[in-house]
C-alpha cells in the first residue's frame, strides 16, 4: 500500500486479501451490504469443456465494523472463469461462457442450491474477449459487454450472432439484444446518471459512448451506434517498470467504465468514469461531458496510481457505502496477447489455451480488494431494507448503485402498491432528489402512468431530456 497513491483528501483502505480471497475479477453487493466477489484462478488457460473448474463466488463480510472483511463464505464453487455477475430475482446471474448461469440460495445458508443455465452461445476461444461486466440497468434489463469471442446462439426462438460491443438481456434468459458496436476487445459497460450507455475496449479505445442502439435501428440502415470519446490516449503511470506488448504507454488492458456518483466523495469526482489499466497500475478518471448529441471524455488523470509492480486494478465501482472499491488482480504478468516476440516483448513466447501467451510468472493465488474513502466525509450504511418506506428512501439515496438497487427490489418485488408514491416522487420538484433518481421509478411505472404524468419525470433536467426514449 505504501507504493500506491490516491488523492490527498482521500485514503486507501484494504478490505480483503489473500489467502481469504484470490484473483478477484468482479464484485457486487447484496441488499445486506455484503460484498460478493468472483474469483478465477483458472484464467487464462484453464478453460473447461464441461464448465466445471476451480473458481468461486465468495461472500465477504465485515462483522465487527472495523472496515475489513473477517468472514468469508463460499456461495458457489466449481465454476470456470466467471467473468462477472449481477444480482437478479433473489439470486445472481453469472457470465461464464459459453453459458450464463442463474444461482440461488433457497434455504438461507448462503450457499447456492439452485444452478441453472439460462443462456448459451457465448464464445470461449479467447478468455479475455468473453462476455463480462454484467449490471442491472435503468430499463430493468440486465446489461453487459462482450469482446471478439462474441455470441452465436438462439435466444427466445431467434438466432443471434454478434461481437465486440454491449448488449442487454432479460434476467431469465428469454431475450437478448445487441445494442452498441465497438471496435475490438470490449471489456466495459456502464450508464451515467441519465441512463446513457457507455463502454470501452481494452486496446486503444478505453471509453465509448453508445448512441442510438442497434436493436431500434431499422433493418438495412447502417449507423454508427457507438463512438470512441476519450480525448487523450496516454495512460499516466508513475513507474517505468511496466510490461506492455502493444499500445505502448496507452491503454492495452483497459477494463470497466463505471461512473462515480456519491455524496460521500468530493464534488470534483461526480460524473467521472473510472477506467482500470492494470498494465500501467492505474485507475484513470474520464471526465465525461456533453458535446452536441453525444459526449467527450476529458483526461481526469488518476484516482489510483501505483509503483508496485504487482498492483493490477481490473474492476472499480462505487459501493452502496459511498466509497470507491476496486479489485487488485495482483499479478506480475497482465498482458494476455499479442504473444511476445523478441522484437516486441523481448523474448519468444508461445500462445496457450484461451488465447493467452504462456508465462510461468503468472500468479494464480494472490488478490486484494481496496476501498478509497474520503478523509472528511464518513461513508453510509450499505444495507437496503425491504420495507416500502425504506425502498422509497433508497430511491433518493446517495449513490447510483444504491438507487438502482432500490429500484430493482421494487420492480422484482412487484410492489404495485407503491405506484402512487412513485408518481408523486417523480412529479415533485424536490431539490434533494439526485439527478439520476427519476429514471428508476419512471421506467418502473411508466407503462401504466398517463402521458401528462410522465412529462415532468422525463423532462426535468437536460440530461434526461437528451436521453429519454419515452414519448412525452
Amino acid at each position: 500500500m505504501e507504493r500506491t497513491q490516491v488523492p490527498a483528501d482521500m485514503k486507501l483502505v484494504l478490505f480483503a486479501a489473500e489467502p481469504d480471497i484470490m484473483k478477484p475479477i468482479a464484485f457486487a453487493w447484496d441488499a445486506r451490504g455484503r460484498l460478493w466477489v468472483a474469483e478465477t484462478s483458472d484464467y487464462p488457460h484453464g478453460v473447461s469443456k464441461d464448465g466445471a473448474g476451480h473458481d468461486k463466488i465468495v461472500i465477504c463480510e465485515d462483522t465487527d465494523g472495523d472496515g475489513k472483511a473477517d468472514k468469508f463464505t463460499v456461495f458457489a464453487d466449481h465454476l470456470n472463469i466467471p467473468t462477472s455477475f449481477t444480482f437478479a430475482n433473489g439470486g445472481i446471474v453469472i457470465s461464464q461462457p459459453p453459458q450464463f448461469l442463474f444461482l440461488k440460495d433457497t434455504d438461507g445458508d448462503d450457499k447456492a442450491d439452485v444452478r441453472e443455465t439460462i443462456m448459451t452461445g457465448w464464445g470461449v476461444n479467447d478468455t479475455h474477449a468473453q462476455a463480462s461486466n454484467l449490471s442491472y440497468g435503468y430499463d430493468n434489463w440486465l446489461r453487459g459487454a462482450v469482446g471478439y469471442s462474441g455470441f452465436n446462439g438462439d435466444v427466445g426462438g431467434q438466432h443471434l450472432g454478434f461481437a465486440q460491443g454491449s448488449y442487454r438481456f432479460k434476467a431469465d434468459g428469454s431475450a437478448l439484444q445487441f445494442q452498441h458496436q465497438f471496435t475490438n476487445n470490449t471489456w466495459a459497460q456502464s450508464n451515467n446518471a441519465a441512463g446513457d450507455d457507455f463502454g470501452g475496449t481494452a486496446n486503444g479505445a478505453p471509453i465509448f459512448y453508445g448512441g442510438i442502439p442497434l436493436n431500434v435501428t431499422p433493418k438495412g440502415v447502417r449507423v454508427m451506434s457507438a463512438k470512441k470519446i476519450n480525448l487523450v490516449d496516454q495512460a499516466h503511470t508513475i513507474t517505468p517498470n511496466f510490461r506492455q506488448v502493444d499500445v505502448m504507454g496507452g491503454y492495452t488492458a483497459a477494463a470497466g467504465s463505471n461512473f462515480i456518483y456519491s455524496a460521500q466523495l468530493p464534488a470534483r469526482l461526480q460524473g467521472s468514469a473510472m477506467v482500470c489499466e492494470p498494465t500501467m497500475k492505474v485507475i484513470n478518471l474520464m471526465n465525461v461531458v456533453p458535446q452536441g448529441a453525444g459526449y467527450v471524455a476529458k483526461d481526469g488523470y488518476n484516482i489510483v496510481a501505483s509503483s508496485d509492480e504487482w498492483m493490477s486494478p481490473v474492476f472499480a465501482s462505487v459501493g452502496p457505502d459511498g466509497a470507491i472499491w476496486f479489485a487488485d488482480w495482483q499479478n506480475f504478468i497482465i498482458q494476455h496477447n499479442p504473444t511476445p516476440s523478441v522484437s516486441r516483448g523481448g523474448y519468444d513466447a508461445k500462445t496457450g489455451p484461451g488465447g493467452a501467451h504462456e508465462n510461468p510468472l503468472r500468479d494464480h493465488s494472490r488478490g486484494r480488494i481496496y476501498r478509497i474513502v474520503s478523509k472528511t466525509t464518513p461513508t453510509v450504511s450499505p444495507a437496503q431494507a425491504n420495507t416500502d418506506a425504506a425502498l422509497l428512501a433508497g430511491l433518493k439515496g446517495s449513490t447510483q448503485f444504491g438507487r438502482l438497487r432500490a429500484q430493482q427490489l421494487i420492480v422484482e418485488g412487484k410492489k404495485t402498491a407503491l405506484a402512487a408514491d412513485l408518481v408523486a416522487l417523480v412529479v415533485a420538484a424536490q431539490p434533494d432528489v439526485p439527478p439520476s433518481m427519476p429514471s428508476g421509478p419512471c421506467m418502473a411505472s411508466v407503462s401504466s402512468t398517463p402521458r401528462p404524468t410522465r412529462r415532468p419525470c422525463c423532462l426535468r433536467t437536460p440530461p434526461l431530456r437528451r436521453s429519454s426514449s419515452v414519448p412525452v
